[in-house]
């Protein structure tokens, strides 16, 4: 019993020394390499925790870099190039102005759209209820489908744990918006017991087709999950549609 706990990767299982000396002499051996394997479950936490920590870093230099230098470059562009329609009168280099403007426009979009996958600011500003909702928002301005309804409970995170929270629920909702068809998604943040977070994102699309395999966003948010203890569940839902689930430890 214990050694098959231990293989489905339970490395907490103790097993019992008595009984013979013989299995005296197995049982301590077995939780010794539980301990070990143990260590080794925290290290990789430990590790992985930094990577993300780094990554984050990362992310926001990034950001920072985007908002001061390249956004006020698109503005002077746009600036520059209205000024030039007001001062010429020429009708064919007004529409070609004109061209240059909404291209411009359309790039300052993508922008923002970057700095808010990169660095989002609603976190910081309104929480991650609020900065939840923002996302949900921002998708439905872009798409006339899905229904987008969010359910975020007040909880006691940590920074860390509220921005793994929203990047979870981004990749979900990225997921379902882009890949599944879904007429309505459904966002909960919660906590089922005590300590333990739970995000879920639940889509009516098309669910799972033969032959899925998870992406390097998903495979990248396990591993975000794992580094705080927690684990990610993907799985097909009744009578359709995808539910992405993490439960978290805080």
């Amino acid at each position: 019993m214990g050694l098959s706990r231990l293989e489905q990767g339970k490395h907490e299982t103790r097993v019992a020394a008595s009984g013979s000396p013989e299995f005296v002499v197995i049982a301590e051996r077995v939780n010794a390499l539980a301990a070990a394997l143990e260590r080794l479950d925290a290290e990789n936490r430990s590790l992985l925790a930094r990577a993300i920590e780094v990554q984050e870093k990362e992310r926001r230099e990034i950001a920072q870099d985007l908002h001061d230098e390249i956004g006020p470059f698109l503005f002077a562009i746009r600036a520059g190039v209205g000024a030039l329609r007001r001062k010429e009168g020429n009708a064919a280099l007004d529409e070609d102005c004109a061209e240059i403007d909404a291209q411009v426009a359309s790039l300052q979009q993508v922008n923002r759209r970057i700095l808010a996958r990169l660095r989002p600011a609603a976190l910081e500003e309104v929480g991650l209820a609020g900065a939840l909702g923002a996302l949900a928002r921002g998708w439905r301005e872009t798409h006339q489908q899905p229904a987008i309804f969010v359910d975020v409970a007040d909880l006691p995170l940590s920074e860390e744990l509220v921005l793994v929270a929203y990047r979870i629920v981004q990749e979900g909702l990225t997921n379902a918006l882009r890949h599944a068809g879904a007429e309505h998604v459904s966002i909960r943040v919660s906590s089922q017991s005590p300590g333990e977070l739970r995000v879920r994102v639940e889509d009516d699309g098309c669910g799972f087709t033969k032959g899925w395999r998870p992406g390097l966003g998903l495979r990248g948010m396990s591993e975000r999950i794992a580094a705080f203890g927690g684990r990610l569940t993907l799985a097909n839902a009744a009578p359709s549609g995808v539910v992405l689930e993490a439960r978290i430890p805080f």
